[in-house]
């Protein structure tokens, strides 16, 4: 990161991860000397706001996640039972899923057995399922607060013989698509994914051009089941990566 500051960019795209990333943050916007693009990240900050980045681009984690439980709500109408397999401690995990459980808290007869933080990989996932297993013989669905963490809880579910537990993916990206198609994920909340690429570029022509650049972009989501039809899925996996073309 040091280097970033020696070599004086005149963009920076970067993300908000950990305590670290924010101070970095910080520091390159009291500098002056690199515009700064928020990846990941489409609330702004308050305390940033004599000296703001160009541009928060991202899709909302928080659009994202009550897409999930609006679904949850019309696959269990009245209760259910769940485990929450958190990020690790941070942003993430509070945008994710603090505000899957609030969500549900207010509505209907949810309740939260266990939770567990991870270290945001499958691994970690894994074990903690298991462990959450060990003290909840039964649950209705497991909320996942990404990808891996999805195929770690997965993982376990599979060995423990407990296929029937519902699980979901956040992000939509291809491994979980082809995980929805084989019927081992049963929904997710898919990221419109190019669409960030473009707004980032966009921003930065319209910003050599001394135009307006817009605060704030949030991409789109669209919400997939297993039950979708393969050519759903691939249509809108080719939307989605229309110009990476992944």
């Amino acid at each position: 990161m040091q280097q970033v500051l020696k070599n004086e960019s005149d963009y920076l795209i970067f993300t908000l991860d950990t305590s670290q990333h924010r101070k970095f943050a910080y520091r390159v916007l009291n500098e002056g000397k690199t515009k700064l693009i928020l990846l990941n990240i489409t609330t702004p900050i308050k305390s940033w706001e004599k000296q703001h980045p160009m541009m928060y681009v991202g899709f909302d984690h928080v659009i994202g996640t009550k897409m999930l439980a609006s679904h949850v709500q019309t696959q269990y109408p009245d209760s259910a039972d769940y485990g929450l397999m958190y990020y690790s401690p941070g942003y993430v995990s509070e945008v994710r899923g603090d505000t899957f459980v609030k969500k549900l808290k207010h509505q209907g007869g949810y309740e939260l057995k266990r939770a567990y933080f991870t270290h945001a990989n499958r691994e970690s996932a894994y074990k903690a399922t298991l462990s959450m297993f060990e003290r909840e013989q039964e649950l209705d669905f497991i909320y996942a607060c990404s990808t891996d963490i999805a195929f770690g809880v997965v993982d376990a579910l599979q060995e423990l013989g407990k296929e029937q537990v519902v699980v979901n993916g956040w992000g939509g990206g291809d491994s979980e698509l082809e995980a929805l198609k084989a019927g081992e994920l049963d929904f997710t909340v898919m990221r419109m994914a190019d669409d960030t690429g473009i707004a980032m570029a966009e921003a930065i022509k319209l910003d050599m051009e001394d135009r307006e650049v817009p605060r704030v972009y949030s991409g789109d989501f669209k919400l997939l089941t297993k039950q979708d039809s393969v050519e759903r899925i691939n249509q809108l996996q080719q939307r989605a990566f229309r110009y990476s073309d992944r």
